[in-house]
């Protein structure tokens, strides 16, 4: 379950504010009662879209204790609407909070990156590496545009690629958002941070390695295991966190239904009789491993059926292009299973709408950086087209 906010008519100069719970591929919105000017309303690139009004924000924030409190991922689509008709009638019962001293950035910035989620470990990899570089003395006041350019300089002198450096980026400023939402603090230098991800040259598989993959004898069960896992990826198109908890029980009438853990979308995938038959011969679920492992032990079992040519690939580390050729199996984690399904299927000829709604990819920007076709692979997709022909 996931809850948004978004004003009703943003066009306008006032609007009413709306709820919107997404749940189970669902969405419920519901006005709250509430009006506001829309310029004191913000939509970020990323992060939840908030108000700049300290009382409204946190009547807002009330309500979004109130619902975490009485709704869960098993509640009904009656017992939903219930609540948010509770809600916009007044009839909910908020909590009251007694004052409490306004936390500093790093008592904020604490708590924000150890909350459980499925990007926990990212998020306090990211907190750490910016308390080593700026130390944790500063307050929301000081994170200037100045503040952001020296840790930039910090992540440079450790030669970390800058897609790397964007994604800490984010995950910062999505923190510095929820803050600014709360009303902890009302310095809006992040906002002009900008970030620059690279195109990476990140490696898919072809439908001849997957078959490859597939047909391999594996005498060990744990490298059937590792296969078996990194397959029922490609199959589903969909992330690690998602697929690895793929049950029997998902499949209905020969269709996958598999609930994204990080947006709670759910996406219809048609099922294989492979998956069937990997997840028969592990007690009905996708084999049990870590992401650290899987991408570890991928690449032996992707070594052991010859996924060995050479492959020359640049990244930007340190504000510099830097090339490197190494074995195609050393390439291989767990995220190559979702690019290699989304570019055979465009290889193939299916129509991008149609493989979004099984990646779960938003829009065609974001979906072009996992298609991964050569010049060659395209020109001979290309070179029967009736054009071509004439």
């Amino acid at each position: 379950m996931k809850i948004n906010w978004n004003l009703c008519t943003p066009s306008k100069e006032k609007s009413p504010i709306r709820i919107a719970i997404h749940h189970k591929g669902k969405i419920y919105n519901k006005a709250i009662g509430i009006t506001v000017p829309t310029k004191q309303w913000k939509v970020p690139k990323k992060g939840p879209q908030y108000c700049t009004d300290t009382k409204v924000a946190e009547k807002m924030r009330k309500i979004d204790l109130y619902l975490q409190t009485h709704l869960d991922d098993y509640s009904t689509e009656e017992h939903i609407r219930k609540v948010l008709s509770g809600i916009a009638a007044g009839r909910a019962e908020l909590p009251v909070e007694t004052p409490e001293a306004p936390k500093t950035f790093w008592e904020f910035y604490d708590e924000y990156a150890s909350r459980e989620r499925p990007a926990k470990r990212q998020h306090v990899s990211t907190q750490n590496i910016v308390a080593e570089i700026m130390g944790k003395g500063d307050n929301w006041d000081d994170l200037t545009e100045d503040w952001f350019r020296r840790l930039i300089d910090g992540f440079n002198d450790r030669n970390y690629s800058e897609n790397y450096k964007s994604s800490m980026i984010t995950k910062l400023k999505s923190c510095l958002n929820e803050a600014l939402a709360k009303g902890l603090h009302h310095n809006t230098a992040f906002l002009a941070v900008k970030k620059h991800f690279m195109p990476s040259d990140s490696v898919y598989l072809t439908e001849d390695e997957i078959e490859r993959l597939w047909a391999l004898k594996l005498p060990n069960k744990h490298d059937q295991e590792v296969r078996d896992l990194f397959l029922i990826g490609f199959y589903c198109g969909a992330r690690f966190s998602d697929y690895s908890h793929l049950e029997q029980s998902m499949i209905r009438d020969g269709i996958i239904h598999l609930t994204s853990r990080k947006t709670g979308v759910e996406s219809l995938i048609p099922c294989s009789p492979r998956v069937v038959k990997m997840l028969k011969r592990n007690g009905g679920r996708a084999p049990r491993m870590s992401q650290e492992e899987l991408n570890r032990e991928i690449k032996m079992v992707c070594c052991k059926a010859g996924i060995n040519q050479p492959v020359t690939t640049t990244i930007v580390k340190g504000g510099k292009q830097v090339k490197t050729t190494k074995p195609k199996y050393m390439l291989i984690s767990s995220h190559c299973c979702r690019r290699s399904l989304a570019t055979t299927l465009v290889l193939q000829g299916v129509p991008e709408r149609q493989i979004m709604l099984i990646t779960g990819h938003k829009n065609e920007r974001s979906f072009a950086t996992y298609v991964k076709l050569t010049k060659e692979e395209n020109a001979q997709a290309l070179k029967n087209n009736p054009l071509f022909k004439k």
